[in-house]
């Protein structure tokens, strides 16, 4: 059975209990969009107007039976499911499942780089400077008669306040658009294969997770990153001392390895000379180290907990729990690290495009009006699902941060 456009309105008019006369093509298009219940509506937004406003108002059978097959209602095993398959029926198909199903997926690995970057928002794809400025002095009595960096004396009488200087490290990133997409056959929502399409979408946002871990963690993955300032490695034991056990590292077995690396970390200096203060830091771990490093965090909070602090270190009492990073694999399964709290020492930044602080899942429209109109498309009917992030990040400070073991 063969249907043009003009008997299929009425199929959908006559479906939805009209009985009336139609005078024209015109009153036929108005009567089927404005009808009660007719479901040409959707039909005729995305497929019937392109045609009638091109002219085609008689189509091959083939080609019009190719929409028809899909528009109508179907049995399956027994079961009649009425589906509105038109061009602008499977985005909202699709946006119902994605909904469901992308945010599960993205949110599989967790944002496990989080609790030790400092995050910010970025207006633009414009390059982002965070300046690294260094520490200030330390303060002077006053008032006292002391020579400021021109080599000026202020006497005591002026009440002059001594004019210490600053400098600054000059950094610079940039946010980054990432995106992917996966093409699908518009015959798997025909055919009903829902659980397919899913897990295409649950992929999409591991996918997009697994991409943002990978970028943050290179800081630790690639020994040969460097500190922008200097040009030296990240970690590096003769610039930056902050490789546990003087440079020669320590694999993590016990608490008094988290320790000695706690030792090295808190030995850094700032610009002054000064040593670092932190009292929260982080203990990062790849996966085959996470049951170890769990254990041992877990003994060091039972004795908190207990009260019994004898011959437990006082620093042990700021580990927080441990984090378990899967890109860490990558650099090894013996690697660990003890990162300070951003808030109280800023090591790592990462940048967010302000509208999109996070992915954007799209689908785009099938090509059907395209096709039925006789234009060159590169595959079957098909429709995309596509995922789109943006971000940036850089090493701000080589300090509250120590590598335990590569």
């Amino acid at each position: 059975m063969s249907y043009n456009i003009h008997g299929y309105m009425v199929e959908c008019l006559r479906d939805a209990g009209y009985n009336g006369a139609i005078e024209s093509s015109l009153e036929l298009v108005n009567l089927a969009m404005s009808y009660p219940n007719c479901k040409f509506r959707r039909f005729y937004e995305s497929v019937a107007k392109p045609l009638l406003i091109a002219g085609y108002h008689n189509l091959p059978t083939a080609t019009v039976n190719r929409v028809m097959e899909a528009v109508k209602a179907k049995t399956r095993n027994g079961k009649k499911i009425v589906e509105a398959m038109t061009a602008s029926d499977f985005p909202n198909l699709a946006a119902d499942v994605s909904n469901k199903y992308f945010l599960p997926g993205y949110e599989y690995l967790g944002d496990t780089w989080k609790p030790f970057f400092r995050t910010r928002i970025a207006d633009d794809f414009k390059r982002l400077h965070p300046m690294r400025m260094t520490e200030v002095p330390d303060l002077i009595a006053h008032p006292t008669v002391v020579a400021d960096d021109a080599g000026n004396v202020n006497p005591p009488s002026t009440q002059a306040f001594y004019m210490g200087a600053r400098g600054e490290e000059a950094l610079a990133y940039g946010v980054v658009l990432y995106s992917q997409s996966m093409e699908y056959a518009i015959n798997l929502l025909v055919n009903g294969e829902l659980d397919i399409l899913a897990e295409g979408i649950k992929g999409l946002g591991r996918a997009a997770q697994r991409t943002k871990e990978k970028h943050h963690m290179r800081f630790f993955t690639d020994l040969a990153l460097t500190y922008q300032p200097d040009g030296v490695a990240i970690f590096n034991w003769a610039s930056h001392a902050n490789i546990a056990n003087a440079g020669a590292g320590v694999l993590l077995t016990t608490a008094a390895n988290i320790q000695t690396a706690h030792a090295t970390m808190a030995a850094q200096t700032d610009t002054n000379g000064n040593p670092i203060w932190f009292d929260k830091y982080y203990l990062v771990v790849p996966p085959a180290l996470f049951d170890m490093a769990q254990n041992i965090y877990t003994s060091i909070k039972g004795v908190i907990v207990q009260g019994a602090l004898a011959g437990l270190p006082t620093v042990l009492t700021g580990l927080q729990p441990p984090i378990q990073c899967p890109t860490l694999a990558t650099l090894s399964n013996t690697c660990w690290f003890l990162v300070a709290d951003p808030n109280q020492i800023l090591s790592l930044e990462s940048a967010t495009l302000r509208g999109l602080k996070g992915p954007n899942f799209f689908t785009a429209e099938p090509y059907w009006a395209q096709a039925l109109l006789g234009q060159k498309v590169s595959k079957n009917l098909t429709f995309e699902h596509a995922v789109v992030d943006a971000w940036g990040n850089e090493c701000v400070d080589y300090r509250g941060l120590c590598m335990g073991h590569a």
